[in-house]
């Protein structure tokens, strides 16, 4: 994988004597500097020197020229035991256009061999060249420095942009994306499949979301009960229902993972009760399908159904009026439902969410649905997510009259674990992701 990742850039706003790149991070195969730049004295610019602890000014290095410069025509030279790795020159009058510069470091993470450093250069009026430079160390490298050693000054508006190349091959099988940000790679599955590390793995984080709870299809959004979110679990902050990360893992090589996915509950088109999301499993990590809603009006009504995340309760139009409870969370993985309203407005209450409970019904005057559990938000992928959020509750016939409102992140969106609500009444699917360190 040799995806070109940006670690720094710098940009002279006035003339100075040298720029330095400090605390590379070792987590990719090369390095790459891209540079425009020229100098005020007459020496090859760009001059590199390496370190690690600190930069080596020792005669550690070596270099290798050849091209052709307008006006000296083919240039050919070697040096051994110098103090710095010297290119052929881009621009020696900070007046004259700014030349270019890729210099390709090879390797330099290795404690074990000597560092290679290729050049590419070309200026407008001094042609181009080909270089090589050699660091004679076996320690890493994490800070460069480009300068200018005859007392001259790089010109001002020189660019130099660090990038990291390549991050070697996945240490695992499995996943319907396959990536890496050169810190991490990410393995994230929308559909079952196996996880198969190839070598050990210490320092697993994983994403454990199921599918969301679904309610019942009732016309002009009438009192049915949100469904409630997937189980989230989690050892990237937040996990669902409120609780604490949980522990990293370590996996063995050449041992499958079974990963599964679980789907979103299907709408139910009648009766009294909808369907609970399934359950998604990551080996021995397994969270809850979020709980189903109720609905009504009617006394044979119930209350939500339990899961990762509470279903709502639906409406109830019995003599006496009769209250239902949403359905309870899991532990460590989502909140409970909200009850039904307690009088003959009817209104529903929503699905719990990973990172909140469903809102009563009536909390908002009577007649209106409960608002929905938030969803959590997480960034294991590298990009803040919504996901687990509960269903709003379905509207009563009387009072305010009026569905609930959509909790904090909540969306409907495929794999993120959402309840469903009076209109859509179906949930979503979940997710997998698990990451370990490059």
């Amino acid at each position: 994988m040799s995806t070109y990742v940006p670690i720094q850039a710098i940009t002279l706003s006035s003339a100075s004597a040298s720029i330095t790149f400090t605390g590379i991070p070792q987590t990719y195969n090369d390095l790459i500097i891209v540079g425009n730049t020229a100098s005020s004295g007459d020496d090859q610019i760009p001059t590199v020197r390496v370190g690690n602890a600190s930069i080596d000014s020792g005669s550690n290095y070596s270099n290798t020229v050849t091209g052709f410069i307008a006006g000296a025509g083919a240039i050919s030279f070697r040096d051994s035991n110098a103090t710095y790795m010297r290119f052929a020159r881009i621009g020696t009058s900070n007046s004259q256009p700014l030349g270019s510069f890729i210099l390709h470091f090879q390797n330099y993470f290795s404690n074990t061999i000597n560092k290679t450093v290729l050049a590419r250069t070309g200026n407008i009026d001094r042609s181009s060249a080909m270089s090589t430079g050699l660091w004679r160390s076996t320690s890493s490298i994490n800070s460069i420095q480009i300068f200018e050693p005859s007392g001259g000054l790089l010109a001002p508006n020189s660019t130099f942009t660090l990038y990291g190349m390549g991050t070697g091959s996945p240490k695992a099988f499995g996943g319907t994306t396959v990536r890496s940000d050169g810190t991490y790679w990410y393995h994230a599955f929308t559909s079952s499949g196996v996880f198969e590390p190839v070598e050990n793995l210490s320092n697993v984080d994983y994403l454990v979301v199921a599918g969301g709870g679904g309610t019942i299809t009732v016309a002009n959004q009438y009192y049915a009960g949100g469904g409630g979110g997937g189980g989230l679990r989690s050892t990237i902050s937040p996990t669902g229902g409120g609780g604490s990360p949980e522990s990293k893992l370590s996996l063995t090589a050449n041992t499958p993972y079974t990963v599964t996915v679980g789907a979103g509950a299907p709408a139910t088109a009648s009766g009294r009760f909808g369907v609970q999301g399934s359950n998604s499993v990551f080996g021995s990590i397994i969270s809850i399908g979020g709980g189903y809603g109720s609905t009504g009006p009617g006394a044979t009504s119930g209350a939500g159904g339990n899961g990762g995340s509470g279903g709502g309760a639906g409406s109830n139009n019995g003599s006496p009026f009769i209250t239902y409870s949403g359905g309870t969370g899991t532990a460590g993985q989502g909140y409970n439902g909200g009850q039904n309203e307690t009088s003959d407005a009817y209104a529903a209450g929503a699905g719990g969410g990973a990172a909140g409970a469903g809102g009563n019904a009536g909390a908002g005057g009577a007649g209106k649905g409960g608002t929905g559990g938030a969803a959590a938000l997480n960034s294991i992928s590298g990009t803040a997510t919504y996901y687990a959020g509960g269903g709003w509750g379905g509207r009563g016939f009387y009072g305010a009259a009026t569905k609930g409102d959509d909790g904090t992140g909540y969306n409907q969106n495929l794999n993120t674990g959402m309840g469903g609500n009076a209109t859509t009444a179906s949930g979503q699917s979940g997710i997998v992701i698990v990451r370990y360190p490059v």
